[in-house]
């Protein structure tokens, strides 16, 4: 049997399989896309969170050195970088290359724990450098006497940097923080 009437002619030929393949592969690339933002976005929370333990623990490694140096009025800076262990504790000038070996010697850094602290994961090490005595404008006497002889002893304190670093031993963040502290009841500079 012959068929003699007009031939069936598709009318899509294919075009929606096209255009249904396109729309799949667009949403590929936008659920791609939303996955990637996603992770990035955890990344950076976590990120965020471990340097903001390491910065307090950082912090608190300060507040402890300078703790210890308010309590410990006769602090003898001789094994500080510029310390001096006689009465007129003028400060010492380093060369670059002794400088450079004294930060990078591990037996220099102090890390003293405090007992109530809780165990973060942090390795947590400060370094005191000594000024010497500084002059105060702070608690000066402002008497004429004191006025014309500006390097009395009463407007002097002693001085301290205080720098303090802390890094994450799973993540390897690292935190360095620096404080200048002031002891202006020094007896020795008195």
């Amino acid at each position: 049997m012959s068929f003699t009437g007009p031939k069936y002619k598709p009318v899509e030929s294919g075009f929606a399989l096209v255009v249904s393949l396109l729309l799949l592969v667009a949403l590929s690339f936008v659920g791609i896309a939303a996955l990637r933002n996603v992770t990035l976005q955890e990344k950076m929370a976590g990120n965020t969170y471990f340097r903001m333990v390491a910065f307090q623990e950082s912090e608190r490694a300060i507040a402890m050195s300078s703790s210890e140096l308010a309590k410990d009025a006769a602090f003898d800076s001789s094994g500080l970088p510029g310390g001096d262990s006689s009465s007129t504790h003028t400060r010492k000038i380093m060369t670059t290359g002794g400088l450079q070996s004294f930060w990078q010697v591990p037996a220099t850094w102090s890390s003293t724990t405090d007992p109530t602290a809780v165990n973060t994961g942090v390795n947590t090490r400060w370094i005191r450098e000594d000024f010497g005595g500084i002059e105060a404008t702070d608690g000066c006497d402002s008497s004429e006497s004191q006025r014309a002889n500006f390097s009395a002893l009463t407007c002097k304190s002693r001085g301290y940097r205080v720098t303090a670093t802390a890094s994450d031993t799973t993540t390897g963040t690292r935190i360095v923080t620096q404080h200048i502290y002031f002891l202006s009841n020094d007896p020795v500079i008195k």
